[in-house]
C-alpha cells in the first residue's frame, strides 16, 4: 500500500464536493423536521447522536466542511488489488479546526491518532446509511403513532350513538355549509391510494367510512 496523492486533481475536488453535498443534505433533513414538526422528533435525533460514534462524526464533519476546510485529504493505493482507499485524517481535522468541533469529537479524533487510525470514507458512509435508515424507521413509527392519536381525536366528530358515521358541518360567515365529514373521507381515501399505510390503519379507516 502506498500513498496516492491527488490533492490538486479533479478527483480530489469532486470527492470533497460530493461529501459536502451529502453532509449538507442531512443537515437540511434534520432542520426540516425541527422547523415543520416543532422539534417533535428531536429526542430521536438526540438518541441516535448519543448512540453512534459515526453519527457524531458525520454531524461534526458537516460543520467542519462548512466553516473550516476539506475533510478528505489523503488516499492510498493497494498496488496488488488496485483499490484506492479515500481517507479523512484526524490530525488534519484538528489542525485546521477553527473552533467548530465539539469536545467529544476531538476526543474521538485524538483516540484515533493514538491508535494510528484514519477515517475510511467508504466505511463511514456505509455505516452512516445504515444509521440513517434506522433513524427514518423510528421517525415513521412515531408518525404512525401520532396518526392513530389524531384519528382517536377525530372519532367523536364522526361516530354517533346509533350510527357508524356522523355528519359534521362548518357554517361559514357567508352562510355556506361545509361538510367536514366528506373532507375527512377524501383525505383518508387519498392516503390509502397514494401512500403506503399499515393494514391496521387501513382497516380502521374503512370501518370509520364504510369504504
Amino acid at each position: 500500500i502506498i500513498n496516492y496523492e491527488f490533492s490538486y486533481k479533479k478527483g480530489f475536488t469532486t470527492i470533497n464536493r460530493h461529501l459536502f453535498n451529502m453532509l449538507s443534505s442531512f443537515y437540511s433533513y434534520i432542520k426540516f423536521y425541527e422547523r415543520f414538526y416543532n422539534n417533535k422528533y428531536k429526542s430521536i435525533f438526540s438518541e441516535q447522536f448519543d448512540k453512534y460514534e459515526t453519527y457524531k462524526i458525520v454531524s461534526e464533519l458537516r460543520k467542519y466542511t462548512t466553516h473550516c476546510y476539506f475533510a478528505v485529504t489523503k488516499s492510498t493505493l493497494d498496488t496488488i488489488t488496485g483499490k484506492i482507499s479515500i481517507q479523512i485524517v484526524p490530525e488534519e481535522l484538528l489542525k485546521n479546526d477553527s473552533g467548530s468541533l465539539r469536545k467529544d469529537m476531538k476526543e474521538i479524533l485524538n483516540k484515533k491518532i493514538t491508535n494510528n487510525q484514519t477515517i475510511d470514507l467508504r466505511i463511514l458512509i456505509g455505516d452512516f446509511l445504515d444509521i440513517f435508515m434506522e433513524l427514518q424507521v423510528k421517525i415513521m413509527d412515531k408518525m404512525q403513532e401520532d396518526i392513530f392519536k389524531d384519528i382517536d381525536k377525530l372519532e367523536k366528530y364522526i361516530y354517533g350513538k346509533n350510527m357508524k358515521k356522523k355528519e359534521s358541518y362548518i357554517i361559514r360567515e357567508n352562510g355556506d355549509i361545509l361538510n367536514t365529514s366528506n373532507i375527512f373521507y377524501l383525505f383518508f381515501y387519498k392516503l390509502e391510494n397514494e401512500y403506503t399505510l399499515s393494514d391496521e390503519i387501513i382497516s380502521l379507516l374503512k370501518k370509520m367510512y364504510d369504504l
